[in-house]
């Protein structure tokens, strides 16, 4: 059976909240507890968010910091940094890393929803799942909304491509643009 985290498209298992809706946060969601995002790329936004959040607001300065803030257990924290190929005590002075920060997402998303191929069997191989449920591309896409406030290759292309075209150039544009696409 397919984890509730794959399902809701919040592999991380993000509880929803009463004052805060998350970009690209379905409203109502399919589940009492969890968040269910429109995409993979916001659920996948929404972990990348949380954890440099970790890094710039609650001093976060290793792996392991950023997954006790999150919750998880002694087991748990051991998994997710072998499943991301990180050190749990080695600082990180930037968490907006594209590398660390697609690591750690992609050891919490393993650690949070199991591994396919122990899920789905032999599917994982027919259905083309990664080892880490999603395609590289999809956590890219996740990265550059994120961090870089945009979505590359997704099917929001052309409306972003409309932003730019009818775009007037006043003062503070970069702001408002900025603003803007946070909020599609």
């Amino acid at each position: 059976m397919i984890s509730k985290g794959i399902t809701l498209r919040n592999a991380g298992l993000i509880e929803r909240a009463r004052k805060f809706k998350w970009v690209g946060e379905e409203t109502p969601s399919r589940h009492k507890k969890y968040c269910t995002f429109q995409t993979a790329e916001y659920g996948l936004r929404a972990i990348m968010k949380l954890l440099i959040n970790y890094g710039q607001k609650h001093s976060a300065k290793t792996y392991k910091d950023a997954l006790l803030l999150w919750g998880f257990d002694a087991g748990q924290i051991r998994a997710a940094a072998k499943y991301a190929g990180l050190s749990l005590n080695e600082e990180y002075k930037d968490f907006t890393d594209v590398n660390f920060l697609i690591s750690a997402c992609k050891g919490i998303v393993l650690t949070v929803n199991g591994h396919p191929k122990d899920i789905l069997g032999e599917r994982y191989i027919e259905d083309g799942v990664t080892y880490y449920w999603y395609a590289e591309e999809t956590y890219k896409n996740a990265y550059e909304v994120a961090v870089k406030g945009r979505l590359v290759s997704h099917s929001h292309n052309e409306l972003h491509d409309d932003i730019f075209k009818n775009l007037k150039l006043e003062k503070g544009w970069k702001t408002k643009l900025k603003s803007f696409i946070m909020k599609i």
